[in-house]
């Protein structure tokens, strides 16, 4: 007991995932904030949470953090401050958690928007 600390209670400003960060920060964050109280992100003014995402090694130097920088039957590639993110398991606000090919079948996700952070 004479050991244990305390941990700062968490806000949305902590769930929000900044797309400065590397691609490694990024998926710690995600695998953190899983289950609760999840991560996210803003797409088109409306949330969406991420709840799996993993690394990928991209070498895209004329795109910004935060941009999709492509999209595969696996899932949405973002790119980070270092490499990019890849998104497998999302959850569009009001909607129930799905697999990322799953949403991309039901949205306009487009190569080039970009995705906010805070």
């Amino acid at each position: 007991d004479a050991e244990a600390t305390y941990a700062v209670m968490l806000t949305k400003e902590h769930e929000q995932i900044n797309w400065q960060q590397t691609a490694e920060e990024i998926v710690n964050h995600v695998r953190g904030m899983n289950p609760w109280p999840g991560a996210y992100t803003i797409r088109k003014g409306t949330r969406v949470k991420v709840y799996e995402a993993s690394i990928v090694d991209v070498i895209a130097t004329d795109c910004r953090p935060g941009e999709v920088i492509a999209i595969d039957d696996t899932g949405i590639i973002v790119k980070a401050r270092e490499k990019a993110v890849k998104i497998i398991n999302l959850q569009p606000a009001g909607k129930r958690i799905m697999a990322a090919q799953e949403y991309l079948r039901g949205s306009n996700v487009e190569i080039g928007e970009i995705l906010e952070s805070s």
